[in-house]
């Protein structure tokens, strides 16, 4: 079957070393997200997009999807600012990112799936942050209902 499908191998370099494409994908997903979530979010802060853009996006185009919809969720204004952004973004250096693949071999699912539930848990805790606890308002910020918000808190034992 391989060797059906394999007719045509494609080449595409890392999302980090596409560095145009970045902007145009953030700017593309920003529209997206901000239509279907009926929000009036129209750019970047200036340090907003300066982060974004030295992140190394270890999980390429879609990562970087992820963060838009978490900022377009997130976002209270008219631009995406700073605090805004996930902090696992705020919390890393770009210098620091890594360039290599890991050395072990490891399951993708486990390591995506394992990457999502972060990624969830700090979308859960800045909403709630920025709402002063109220599951109500953090609920209707991350798009969920409230049985949702709930469970998902349950699950990762943010009590």
């Amino acid at each position: 079957m391989f060797y059906r499908l394999n007719v045509l191998n494609l080449v595409v370099p890392p999302l980090h070393e596409r560095e145009g494409d970045i902007r145009k994908l953030l700017d593309f997903f920003l529209r997206r997200f901000s239509t279907k979530l009926k929000r009036r979010i129209s750019n970047y802060s200036h340090e907003a997009l300066l982060i974004l853009e030295q992140y190394h996006y270890p999980g390429n185009v879609r990562e970087l999807q992820n963060i838009v919809e978490y900022c377009a969720n997130i976002c209270q204004g008219e631009k995406v600012l700073k605090q805004d952004l996930p902090a696992y973004l705020l919390q890393s250096d770009p210098q620091e990112q890594p360039t290599a693949q890991p050395s072990q071999p490891q399951s993708s699912f486990h390591t995506v799936h394992d990457g999502w539930m972060d990624i969830e848990k700090e979308m859960i805790l800045d909403a709630l942050r920025k709402t002063g606890e109220n599951r109500s308002k953090a609920s209707k910020i991350l798009g969920w209902g409230r049985t949702t918000l709930w469970r998902k808190i349950n699950r990762y034992d943010l009590n």
